[in-house]
């Protein structure tokens, strides 16, 4: 948790626009109920369903270390295992809620703030157990939820502290992200450079490597799920919102098709097996957007379709329909566009795995290029600094010499 009082971005006006296109905070469940009435929970006992669960499962894990440029210089990072506390136990026994960061279908995400240590901020994310359990108990998922975020310690995934229920709700104590999310910032500079692009990639591909080394398959990698901690123009991107999130072994041609529509592989659209790769795709979709500005899938409906938005963007995505327009991408290299291509292939079998796209010589290219820019302007504040203190001493070397001189004179 963080000592300073958060600054959180708040959206505009852009952004209710941008929604109307499918890319903002919508997410598809078809028919859902049929899975989810008869899922059992990954590491729960033969027999018993999520919903009749009596006990969190906090998976064993051990913190992983990232060798990004952004984590390279910042230490070890250490933190505690998640925590469930015993039930009944109130979360406002422990933090005073502040403010609304966020609603969900399922949940509110509230500012919190430390009792035992003031000044020490996190996420408090609430689900009411009511609307959970309105049509079907849909309360396993958060359970699944806990177990997959319990597994996962990476310094660019939000962090699981601490989980507490009662009679009503189930809240969850996040890490804190103070800067927002990457959308907003998005809005405001209206595309990212190739090299703060890199940055950002970069730093989701060493967390979805986590991932999916852990077994687990995020399904909805977007930008309103990418934070930045704080809000230096260097800061660390964290990945959130585990919701969709499966265990792959769990994952079969069964599973309901949920996730964000302008972000989802084909084969996920078509009704085909959920693998990592489908990650991949959201992360080609995710560069292309930060360096253009706007989604590749752009659905225009015409007087003489009769189609919905929705269904013409199913179909330009089965078809990877999508292009490199030039008035845009006319100063962006053509690594960056081989790099959006390989990760967007169709054949899901022909995409990179996370380790193989960061040896992409874009990525490279870029970050070290963005490393060494930092390191220059540090030699540069440096030899600042140096050449002051050099110029302060010769000041201060003849003030003492004509202080003596005089006081030999008089003498």
């Amino acid at each position: 948790m963080d000592a300073d009082v958060p600054k959180v971005l708040k959206g505009t006006d852009i952004c209710s626009i941008l929604a109307q296109i499918l890319y903002k905070g919508v997410s598809w469940n078809y028919n859902p109920l049929v899975f989810l009435a008869t899922e059992t929970l990954p590491g729960a006992r033969s027999g018993s369903t999520a919903s009749n669960r009596s006990s969190w499962s906090i998976s064993s894990r051990s913190d992983s270390q990232c060798s990004c440029i952004s984590c390279g210089t910042s230490g070890e990072l250490k933190r505690r295992p998640s925590k469930v506390n015993s039930a009944g136990v109130k979360v406002t026994d422990h933090y005073r809620l502040d403010e609304i960061l966020g609603e969900g279908t399922f949940s509110v995400v509230y500012l919190a703030e430390s009792l035992a240590e003031p000044g020490g901020w996190a996420a408090v994310k609430v689900l009411e157990k009511s609307s959970l359990c309105k049509e079907e108990d849909l309360s396993f998922l958060v359970a699944k939820e806990v177990e997959i975020l319990s597994a996962l310690s990476h310094p660019h995934i939000v962090h699981l502290s601490e989980v507490y229920e009662d009679e009503e709700a189930v809240c969850l104590v996040m890490e804190l992200a103070k800067g927002g999310e990457v959308f907003d910032r998005l809005v405001q500079e209206g595309h990212f450079s190739e090299a703060d692009t890199a940055g950002v990639i970069v730093q989701l591909l060493c967390a979805v490597d986590h991932m999916h080394k852990a077994g687990v398959v995020h399904r909805d990698l977007k930008l309103e799920n990418l934070l930045f901690y704080d809000d230096e123009k260097e800061s660390r991107v964290l990945v959130a919102d585990f919701g969709l999130s499966d265990w792959e072994w769990a994952l079969n041609e069964d599973a309901p098709v949920c996730g964000t529509p302008g972000y989802m592989a084909p084969e996920v659209l078509s009704g085909g097996r959920v693998t990592p790769s489908a990650d991949i795709w959201s992360i080609g979709v995710i560069a292309y957007v930060l360096l253009a500005g706007y989604p590749p899938f752009f659905p225009v409906r015409s007087d003489v379709d009769d189609r919905s938005e929705e269904e013409e963007l199913v179909d330009l995505i089965l078809k990877g329909r999508y292009e490199f327009h030039e008035h845009t991408w006319g100063d962006i290299s053509e690594d960056a566009k081989d790099f959006i291509r390989w990760l967007m292939n169709l054949d899901p079998e022909a995409r990179p795995n996370c380790e193989e796209a960061l040896s992409h010589h874009w990525l490279n290219g870029k970050i070290y290029r963005r490393a060494d820019e930092g390191i220059g302007e540090t030699l540069r504040s440096r030899l600042a600094f140096i050449t002051g203190l050099i110029a302060l001493l010769y000041c201060y070397y003849h003030f003492l010499t004509f202080y003596f001189e005089g006081k030999l004179l008089s003498n």
